[in-house]
């Protein structure tokens, strides 16, 4: 297939869990990394707070979905786990690509799929990303039951929040800076839980995640 026609591409991301990581790239490091690979007018697709081990990314989708289009003609990301921490999905995409020409170069792990060695080494790296994704999973799960063993509150309701006791528990304790009259009062002003909200917002109360933005 000719590949004159055709765009390089490159795939950024970004979990919400790991949004805080250091040692996760920001987005101006992974955009970077991707023009020097692939030049400064490369199409970039991008989805920040989504985990790689999730198929249905929207900019994934549409990065997959140009590619067997026959748009994309080489493929670039800061590395491998920016694609996806799902090894059989990685594959999938291995594949997908192969089959219409396009090359995979990640910057971290120096990888080219337009070499032998390049296709070889995906295959394996792609195991060890499921199996890094695994790990983290466990040890997520683990501190989980440890908090529940302790006795610990994992969530606090809306006018409520967690605080460390004595006894080193989280317990839930009210927050008296937050007045739960005022959501009674603006549902039954309004009728309906979509004026509540409304009515919310204009009056600046505080909303359960921050700001004023109130939704159902």
């Amino acid at each position: 297939m000719s590949t004159s026609a055709r765009y390089p591409a490159a795939y950024l991301r970004r979990s919400s869990i790991s949004a805080d990581s250091p040692g996760d790239a920001s987005r101006e490091a992974q955009l970077a990394a991707v023009r020097s690979m692939c030049g400064p007018d490369v199409t970039v697709y991008t989805d920040w707070g989504i985990s790689g081990q999730k198929a249905d990314r929207p900019e994934y989708l549409r990065l997959k979905a140009d590619i067997a289009a026959g748009r994309v003609g080489s493929l670039c990301a800061y590395s491998l786990s920016r694609l996806g921490r799902s090894a059989r999905e990685l594959l999938t995409l291995v594949d997908l690509c192969a089959a219409h020409g396009v090359t995979i170069r990640t910057s971290v792990e120096s990888l080219d799929t337009s070499t032998a060695m390049g296709k070889a080494m995906l295959t394996v790296m792609a195991a060890f990303a499921q199996l890094e994704a695994d790990v983290a999973r466990e040890r997520q799960a683990s501190a989980l039951e440890a908090r529940r063993a302790r006795g610990d509150d994992l969530s606090a309701p809306y006018g409520w929040r967690l605080e460390r006791q004595a006894d080193g528990a989280m317990r839930r304790v009210r927050n008296d800076a937050i007045d739960l009259s005022a959501l009674v009062g603006a549902f039954r002003e309004a009728g309906s839980v979509l004026g509540a909200c409304r009515l919310l917002e204009q009056r600046g109360v505080p909303a359960p995640r921050g700001g004023t933005r109130w939704a159902t």
